[in-house]
């Protein structure tokens, strides 16, 4: 007897993979990884028309195997392309963790890409009302405030679009966006606080702000790969610290 997931299975391999031209522009590590994520795709899609919100535990994430054969691809920035492509319209930041992005995307110009084209993404589905909370941690990621400040400006929040227009990086504007990045915490609006700390140069709480209360740790992988390079930054570090004391027993408990 073949069960229902067997038979969706199957029928993603007839239709979404065996049907798609071999590339030559990826490596052996890069093919398997976007064969599996073509598969994982069309599955999250095929459960969510049958109405269970994909919310089974195979559809949540790609496997380690799967993570590992990206994370050891020469080919990311194909990769990333390929994913793009896939997710089209439907580009946020849960398709992407589930396709595990935060965890093995190491090229600095594709994970630059994914941060331009998810900001672009999210206030295209938002039409006349644009909601720049929704994207202030992207563009916090880019090192874009005066643009997130237009975004506020625009929406009429003169407010915050006024203190956007301070480098918060320097005092006294630093201690200000900590503390209001603290206040932001207590008032479960994590993504926003996440860019206030990203902006006042301190990684190491928007990091925690992810583990703690978001119980996001591809997010935070994410963002210490992101800021480790810029020695304003106290993410190299950091992404150790992710890696070792939040990351490692996870998947200890994990198994």
């Amino acid at each position: 007897m073949v069960s229902g997931h067997d038979q969706a299975l199957l029928l993603v391999l007839l239709q979404d993979v065996a049907a798609a031209p071999r590339s030559s522009d990826l490596d052996e590590c890069g093919r398997r990884f976007v064969q599996a994520f073509e598969i994982h795709t069309a599955l999250h899609k095929c459960h969510l028309s049958r109405g269970d919100g994909g919310q089974t535990p195979f559809l949540q994430h790609l496997s380690s195997e799967d993570v590992c054969w990206a994370l050891h691809s020469d080919c990311q920035g194909t990769i990333v392309s390929r994913i793009l492509a896939s997710l089209g319209s439907d580009l946020d930041w849960p398709s992407l963790r589930r396709a595990g992005v935060g965890l093995w995307l190491t090229d600095m110009i594709a994970l630059k890409s994914v941060l331009e084209a998810l900001p672009r993404s999210i206030i295209k589905k938002q039409g006349q009302e644009i909601k720049p909370e929704s994207v202030a941690l992207w563009y916090a990621l880019l090192g874009r405030r005066t643009l997130l400040a237009a975004l506020y400006r625009k929406e009429k929040q003169e407010k915050i679009a006024e203190f956007l227009s301070n480098d918060l990086s320097e005092e006294p504007w630093r201690t200000k966006a900590q503390k209001n990045a603290f206040e932001l915490v207590r008032q479960r609006r994590f993504e926003l606080a996440c860019a206030f700390f990203v902006f006042s140069r301190t990684a190491r709480d928007a990091i925690d702000v992810c583990v703690r209360y978001m119980d996001d740790w591809p997010l935070a992988v994410l963002i210490a790969q992101c800021l480790k390079n810029d020695s304003d930054h106290d993410a190299t570090d950091e992404f150790k610290r992710v890696l070792l004391e939040d990351l490692q027993p996870l998947a200890e408990r994990a198994g």
